[in-house]
């Protein structure tokens, strides 16, 4: 508050006016800022574990935290084991088709396919990084029953792409059983 009073009493000694509530807030701001304590200075990280093991085992003792070390050891090894489960490209595709038939209404090109592959990864690999094309492997895999058709006739001016033209066969929103052809 003697921060901020004796601003006011500078800005009116500089300028011959009171304040307005536009200045009032910047100078409460500097004001704030200027009455703040100063910043901690930063220490190494080796350094800091060092520090807080050393104050654990002061407080709790050295075998409940070379437990509770070890138990935090195992859980990280069981996560990254997990992390590197095989993904079943057969059944991804599936998956993947069947949804981007569901969020596209039947009609969806290779593109869609490729941002819902990503999107399973991420899934099921839990924020993991993926290996280097597999999202494309699942793209690309076959499908079990290619059946559907184009729903209209390529033209001369119009030419033929990779359109995913899908029939859902049963199912949800959230899974169905789809057939699928690529048309080239």
């Amino acid at each position: 508050m003697r921060q901020l009073a004796a601003d006011e009493q500078t800005y009116r000694d500089r300028t011959g006016r009171r304040p307005t509530v536009k200045i009032c807030h910047r100078l409460m701001a500097r004001a704030s800022q200027a009455t703040r304590p100063a910043k901690k200075t930063a220490h190494p990280l080796p350094g800091l574990r060092a520090r807080w093991r050393t104050s654990a085992v002061a407080r709790f003792g050295q075998a409940l935290i070379d437990n509770l070390l070890e138990a935090a050891r195992k859980a990280a090894r069981v996560i990254r084991q997990a992390a590197r489960t095989p993904v079943d490209i057969a059944a991804a595709a599936l998956e993947v088709t069947a949804i981007a038939a569901v969020h596209h209404g039947g009609r969806f090109r290779h593109r869609h396919l490729l941002a819902e592959a990503r999107r399973h990864l991420a899934r099921t690999l839990q924020g993991h990084p993926a290996p280097p094309l597999l999202a494309t492997a699942i793209t690309t895999a076959e499908s079990p029953r290619p059946v559907a058709r184009p729903r209209r006739p390529a033209t001369p001016t119009r030419p033929l792409r990779a359109m995913y033209v899908v029939e859902v066969v049963a199912g949800t929103t959230r899974h169905a059983v789809v057939t699928v052809v690529r048309l080239r």
